[in-house]
């Protein structure tokens, strides 16, 4: 059998639902990018050439069988850690925050594929886990996960580093963590990360927390100041109505009142223009993308592989689900793009390296064990 025959023959392996609603967000993408840079086609151009680089990367990550990939997960763990750590000593500082790697002209964020490097490495530990009933069979995927989410911090990036918190409890729930005990230890992380706020946050985060909290007690210079994204969003969001203003009409979006409204805060582009009725059909299509993920993963038998199904869709749904709260004030202003939607490289990158784990262990589905776990070569 040819390669190209056999690397068809993987490929028939994907899942259908991941693929068609995969796609459907990236092309959606695709179409308010369009919106959002109206009058300039350089916004959809950058896209589309990440988005072709993506494909291009992603396409070894799903053919490559998952086992192989696991074995090289503590090296690429590693490399990243390394990453975080010249970013924070070398990165350029914009906006505040050094969170980038001046790569071939472009920006690359680390800690965007710190995420599908930590999943791996966890999803690897599941294989050696015999058991997750005491606090202390935690302690090597907490710390796994908390070390990158540390680095990212003090970039700072709050919203990429609270992601990895998710990816944590999906992993011990895949492994049969005892609920009240997990419960417990929710209960004194939210002690913990509140009482330890003060010491961590910066204040211009700490001022978007109560401008969220307060948002109809803001004075005009929080207004203007860190409560203007916030408020410019709510006005897009109900500026958009039932229907919307239609594509590449939207008053508030198009005349630039939102900063960073091509990836931050593109749900509120969508809300404005496609209004209530296509916004709630994009946050359907969203919910059945998350489940079509844990599907995947529900199918598996090999622990590792319902890590990296129950991983990608923590990672991508909380994500998304941050990103969209963040619009209408349910949660801080922090910058977190749409999964497969937002412009950004890394982001669109890593979105489908998640998507692209899933699929690969669809496609290897059952053959752990004639693979010879991670010892296969």
């Amino acid at each position: 059998m040819s390669g190209g025959v056999r690397w068809f023959s993987k490929l028939r392996g994907m899942d259908a639902f991941v693929l068609l609603f995969s796609m459907a967000l990236v092309l959606c993408g695709l179409w308010f990018l369009d919106s959002a840079g109206r009058g300039s086609d350089t916004l959809l151009t950058t896209q589309l050439r990440w988005l072709a680089l993506s494909l291009a990367v992603v396409l070894p990550a799903m053919l490559i069988p998952w086992n192989r990939l696991l074995s090289l997960a503590p090296a690429l763990y590693a490399f990243g850690l390394v990453l975080l750590l010249v970013v924070k000593t070398a990165g350029p500082v914009i906006n505040g925050s050094q969170r980038w790697l001046p790569l071939l002209g472009r920006g690359l964020q680390p800690s965007e594929f710190m995420k599908v490097f930590t999943l791996l490495l966890l999803a690897r530990l599941m294989r050696q886990q015999r058991s997750l009933q005491k606090f202390v069979d935690w302690l090597p995927l907490i710390g796994v996960g908390l070390l990158p989410t540390t680095l990212i911090i003090i970039q700072p990036d709050l919203g990429t580093s609270l992601l990895f918190l998710p990816l944590i409890v999906a992993v011990l729930i895949v492994g049969g963590a005892p609920w009240k005990k997990l419960l417990l230890a929710g209960v004194l992380g939210a002690g913990i990360l509140a009482a330890g706020a003060g010491l961590l946050l910066e204040d211009y985060q700490k001022e978007r927390i109560w401008s969220t909290l307060h948002i109809d007690k803001m004075t005009a210079s929080q207004r203007s100041g860190p409560g203007f994204q916030l408020e410019q969003s709510l006005i897009a969001v109900g500026n958009g109505g039932w229907t919307g203003h239609g594509h590449g009409e939207g008053p508030r979006v198009q005349a630039g009142h939102l900063p960073y409204h091509q990836n931050d805060f593109i749900f509120a582009l969508i809300a404005e223009e496609q209004g209530f009725t296509g916004t709630a059909l994009f946050v359907l299509l969203e919910v059945l993308f998350v489940l079509a993920i844990c599907r995947v993963g529900a199918l598996q038998r090999e622990p590792p592989a319902q890590v990296l199904c129950a991983g990608a869709a923590a990672l991508l749904g909380t994500q998304a689900l941050v990103h969209m709260a963040v619009t209408v004030a349910l949660a801080p202003t922090k910058g977190l793009p749409l999964p497969l939607v937002s412009a950004g490289g890394s982001s669109m990158m890593v979105s489908l390296l998640l998507v692209a784990l899933v699929q690969n262990v669809s496609m290897h589905r059952g053959r752990w064990q004639s693979l010879g776990g991670l010892s296969a070569h």
